[in-house]
């Protein structure tokens, strides 16, 4: 099958793109470097547990109308998750029920008008009127589930939400990996092609037709994939990088690359031992109802300061840093992850890691930063550059489009990179009609003609 576009990378942007051009009649080619599809949402049953572990994407922010309209039409349902905020300092743990009404409060202070500043910088300015208690929290709070520095990230962009104060999240009642089984089956028959480990090396382009040369991740072999058209979905960390070679380079694109924001995580999900929940090194208030009250733990002065149990009662937890915390720890292999778990849970159960270890029966994480195929978790608003994500998501010359959460208007959510991929199918889609009615002739350089 010869493809009229292009599609590269199969995460949740690139494979509802690939289904909207599908469904409008156009043959899709999908090129992804990796053996699954997905991108960074990645379901896995280890042997032995009792649930499946999200090892990328886990939460639905917001119970957004997109995203629960995917999942349920894969029969797949969400359950809010437990609110409880817990926070930890120096071993006394203590509940915080107003804790999203304190972050609220902070963050409603933001100004209407967009100062430029950043959430550190509208920290400073209001100084005056906010406690450091409360500064502390929401400065920790930004940071870390925002994968971002707090004196790069945008204030003004975290205002209309109170920085995420006023969202309600849900979990997935099953495996996240079922939206991704969802799209794939949206394929009308013999309309999308996938190629698997594919690795992309260069974009070739001139208006009206592209040349994408792969690499075989198998074989090491090359293949050069012509269109008239694609649509590159690739991580914001992979663009950063540059491992992909643009041909000629994306006229005013690269600048914006490397000013987008792009965060890092250091997440870890661990099986604990049967009787986990009632044993000496859990706090009483913590495994209350076979952990079903422990929500989540904030212990700011740990090395990984956020601890979930969303599958209560199984004995399962998950720890969490984000930004400048994750970037603090180093290492992301998975024994040194496992390492700062033990002793941040240690700090948190005022036991030793000997002991916390000793109820460890497996873990799993995985190290996104270094993952060659994204180079990092999410992306963040830059302040005073609000405007990146649209800026990066234009078209080049009717032949380039662009689509993935970190251009989206709701940035490093699931739901944005599947409005991404409707809105960057339905550009490529008026593009080629317009072709197919208005046919022009267009010289291809000599630096081209290699590839075409």
């Amino acid at each position: 099958m010869e493809p009229d576009v292009i599609v590269i990378g199969a995460g949740v942007a690139g494979l509802t793109a690939a289904a909207e051009l599908a469904e409008r009649g156009w043959k899709v080619r999908i090129l992804e470097a990796r053996d699954r599809l997905g991108g960074r949402i990645c379901s896995v049953k280890p042997e032995g547990w009792p649930t499946v572990v999200e090892l990328g994407a886990e939460f639905v922010h917001g119970g957004n109308a997109t995203l629960r309209k995917a999942l349920e039409s894969t029969g797949t349902h969400l359950a809010p998750v437990c609110v409880n905020m817990w926070t930890c300092r120096e071993g006394r743990i203590a509940l915080a029920p107003d804790y999203w009404e304190r972050i609220g409060r902070v963050a409603g202070k933001i100004p209407r008008q967009d100062h430029g500043w950043s959430f550190q910088q509208f920290l400073w300015h209001q100084r005056g009127h906010i406690s450091s208690e409360e500064r502390e929290l929401a400065r920790a709070y930004v940071g870390s589930f925002n994968a971002a520095p707090t004196g790069e990230i945008s204030a003004h962009a975290l205002r209309p939400a109170r920085a995420g104060a006023d969202t309600e999240d849900f979990k997935i009642a099953g495996r996240y990996e079922a939206l991704v089984r969802g799209l794939r089956q949206k394929f009308p028959p013999r309309r999308v092609n996938v190629r698997r480990r594919a690795v992309v090396r260069s974009i070739g382009w001139q208006a009206g037709k592209v040349a994408v040369q792969a690499m075989n991740a198998a074989d090491g072999t090359s293949t050069v994939h012509k269109a008239r058209a694609a649509v590159v979905t690739l991580p914001l960390g992979v663009l950063k990088a540059g491992h992909v070679k643009f041909s000629p380079e994306l006229p005013g694109k690269r600048s914006l690359i490397e000013r987008a924001g792009w965060g890092n995580v250091t997440r870890i999900t661990i099986r604990f031992r049967p009787g986990f929940w009632t044993s000496p090194i859990m706090p009483a208030v913590l495994g209350a109802r076979s952990g079903r009250d422990f929500g989540f733990v904030n212990a700011p002065d740990q090395p990984i300061p956020i601890w979930w149990a969303l599958s209560a009662p199984a004995p399962v937890l998950t720890g969490w840093a984000g930004g400048e915390m994750s970037d603090r720890l180093g290492s992301g292999a998975s024994w040194a992850v496992m390492a700062d778990a033990a002793r941040s849970l240690a700090g948190i159960f005022r036991t030793s890691r000997a002991e916390v270890s000793r109820w460890v029966a497996d873990w799993a994480t995985h190290d996104w930063r270094r993952d060659p195929f994204a180079l990092g978790a999410y992306s963040f608003p830059v302040a005073g550059r609000e405007d990146l994500p649209q800026r990066l998501a234009e078209p080049v010359e009717s032949t380039l489009f662009f689509a993935g959460e970190a251009l989206a208007e709701d940035y490093g959510t699931v739901h944005g990179a599947i409005e991404s991929g409707r809105r960057a199918a339905r550009e490529a889609s008026a593009a080629l009609e317009a072709a197919v009615l208005n046919p022009i002739f267009v010289p291809i350089p000599p630096m081209m003609s290699l590839v075409f």
